[in-house]
């Protein structure tokens, strides 16, 4: 049982999650603090595996948690798809300089934040800010197509009926089995390019199909 790096996955527990989460809420702060001088306001929200504490660790390992945030749009006056990514990543990259974090990565629908832990310094963890705008029943979330070098806002389902989903697998007791499907489902991962998130959304999708 390992993923296509030869991984095993371990749930996290809670409060070791919130210390995390604690660490990262200063760049939080700090993000819309600088923002808003740009006429840029936005919302944090955590999403999927993150808000329902199906934070994972790899066992024995380098790989820290990853945390996911959708940066909810209020304010953004004016300002292009590619603009408005840079400028979240420059912002960034500002803020956590000479603060032992490593670089920041431009991915395909995130801005990825390399956190070494407190303690054991070797242990990476990952945190993911999505830029979004969201509606009722669909979000517009900021994409950078690095083979085309474009930025553009792509169309999806809203998470908002993921968590109408989540509420409903607790109501009829699956909840535990949707733990055990998700890390089994990781730890058995053999595509790099399937994400957590996406791993978290499919396991949703089969418990719902029970």
């Amino acid at each position: 049982m390992a993923d296509y790096k030869g991984r095993v996955f371990e749930y996290v527990r809670n409060d070791e999650a919130s210390k995390i989460k604690n660490d990262i809420s200063f760049l939080i702060r700090e993000l819309q603090k600088s923002l808003k001088e740009e006429g840029v306001t936005f919302n944090p929200v955590l999403v999927g595996p993150s808000k329902e504490n199906f934070v994972t660790r790899e066992v024995n390992g380098t790989t820290g948690i990853d945390i996911h945030y959708n940066l909810l749009l209020q304010k953004y006056p004016d300002k292009t798809a590619k603009q408005l990514r840079m400028l979240f990543l420059s912002t960034i990259n500002n803020i956590l300089k000479n603060k032992g974090f490593k670089n920041t990565i431009n991915n395909y629908q995130s801005i990825t934040v390399l956190m070494p832990d407190r303690i054991e310094k070797e242990v990476i963890h990952s945190i993911d800010f999505a830029i979004v705008i969201d509606e009722k029943e669909q979000q517009d979330i900021l994409i950078y197509d690095r083979k085309n070098s474009e930025y553009f806002f792509e169309t999806r389902e809203s998470i908002n009926l993921l968590d109408d989903l989540t509420y409903d697998i607790k109501n009829n007791g699956l909840w535990e089995d949707l733990r055990d499907l998700y890390l089994n489902m990781k730890n058995y991962n053999d595509n790099k390019d399937i994400r957590t998130f996406e791993i978290y959304k499919e396991a949703i999708n089969n418990i719902m199909k029970k």
